[in-house]
Order: structure tokens, then sequence, then C-alpha cells
């Protein structure tokens, strides 16, 4: 008869061998790091789509006085999720930079709409200080709600350096380089010539800076940048206009 006190040893519980330990290890490891890679993954396919087209509307509200889309509040809650979801990425903040300015277009209150937009550009331009996208983008919209606001010739000198070819910087900077010439410094101008001797070569932006030009009643400081005897006669057409006008 066996004691109620008696009683068996319970089985060995078999040791997992280091090697094996290590195994394990590495694999919760990968599958955490293939966990963050597809929600990153995710992440930037979402903020891809979303970027693009705001970015293209961005520019044509900014370039060609084109009405922005009616629905940048989705699109503004959408990317705020993006920026805090990947904070570290100067493009979110960018973008968010884009679609609060085209909202600021249509507002009753654009300052206020324009002062967030300015915001989200300096954090782009702080995340990745050689973007040239962000200056501009800060250039635009420092055109579009702080125009009277002396312009800024510091970001301009960073600016005229980082991306000076690029045709859509040549599309948003010719023409405030040619509204404000007469008050940029010598060492400005000498930078900003060969930006618009260039912007003058291509049909998109030779458009846009000849109509600017045109408005701004500033010509005679380009003549010498015409790219072609046609488009210096075009150059002179509006000079002479200006001059008898001005008489």
């Amino acid at each position: 008869m066996k004691s109620v006190f008696s009683f068996r040893a319970p089985s060995a519980v078999p040791m997992v061998k280091p090697a094996n330990r290590l195994q394990l290890v590495a694999g919760l490891a990968l599958l955490s790091l293939a966990a963050m890679c597809l929600y990153l993954a995710t992440r930037y396919y979402q903020f891809s789509s979303l970027s693009s087209s705001s970015h293209k509307a961005f520019v044509a509200a900014v370039m060609d006085n084109k009405k922005p889309a009616n629905n940048l509040d989705v699109q503004i809650a959408k990317l705020r999720q993006l920026h805090r979801e990947l904070p570290k990425d100067g493009s979110v903040a960018l973008a968010l930079a884009e679609v609060y300015a085209m909202q600021g277009l249509g507002s009753h209150k654009p300052h206020n709409t324009g002062a967030l937009a300015m915001r989200y550009v300096l954090q782009a331009e702080d995340m990745q200080p050689t973007h040239y996208e962000a200056f501009a983008v800060k250039m635009a919209i420092t055109e579009l709600f702080a125009s009277q606001e002396p312009i800024d010739i510091k970001t301009l000198e960073r600016g005229l350096v980082l991306a000076p070819f690029e045709w859509e910087t040549q599309s948003i900077i010719g023409p405030v380089l040619i509204a404000h010439w007469y008050e940029l410094p010598p060492s400005i101008k000498q930078k900003a010539k060969p930006v618009i001797q260039s912007a003058l070569r291509q049909k998109p932006t030779r458009e846009r800076l000849i109509a600017i030009m045109e408005n701004t009643r500033i010509v005679t400081p380009f003549m010498g940048l015409s790219p072609g005897k046609w488009i210096t006669e075009r150059l002179q057409r509006i000079e002479q206009n200006v001059t008898n006008t001005d008489v």
C-alpha cells in the first residue's frame, strides 16, 4: 500500500540548448524586423500616393493659378497621421506644407493657414537641409502669404546653390527673383542670372518668366540673358511698351 505522502519525482524538463536558444532569439528578432518593414512599407506606399497628387496640385496652383481640389481636409488628416507615424521624414512635412498652402489659397484667413504651411516647410528644412524642393516650396509660400515682408536673402543664397536648374525650382523662384530684382544684393543677382537664363530656354518656364516681366514691368535687366533672337525681340517689345507707358 502506497503512503499518501508518497510522490513521484516530476519528469525532468529538457534543457534548451544554447544554440537553439540563440536561434529562437534570432528568429524573433527577424520576425519583429519583418513586421516593422511591412509596417513602414505600407505607410510609405500610402504617402507616395498622397504626396504625388498633392505636389502636382501645388505646382499647378502656384504656377498656373489652378484652383486647388476640394478634398484638402481629407488629405491633411491623412498626412498628419503619416507625420505622426513617420516623424523623422522631411518629405511628409513638406507634403503637409504644400497642402496647407493650397488650403490657404481658398481660405478667409489665408495668413493663419500660410503660417501652418511655413511651420511644416521649416520642419522639412531642418530634417533635410539639402532638399531643394523645400527651398522652392518655402519661397512660394513666402510669396503667397508674406509678400509684403522683406525677401529672405539667406534662403535665396542657399537655394540658388542647391538646385538652380530644376525646372520646378526655376518656375517658382524665377518670378520671385524678377519681382524683387531691385531689392537683391549684387551677390544674389550674380547667382540669379544663370537661373533666369536657363529658364528662358524652356517653354513652360520661359512663358511664366516673360509674363512676370511684363506684369512687373521689370525687363531691362534681363535683356542680355535671352537665349535666342526671337526671345530678344519679344523682350524688346515689352521693354518698349513699358518705356512708352512710363513717358
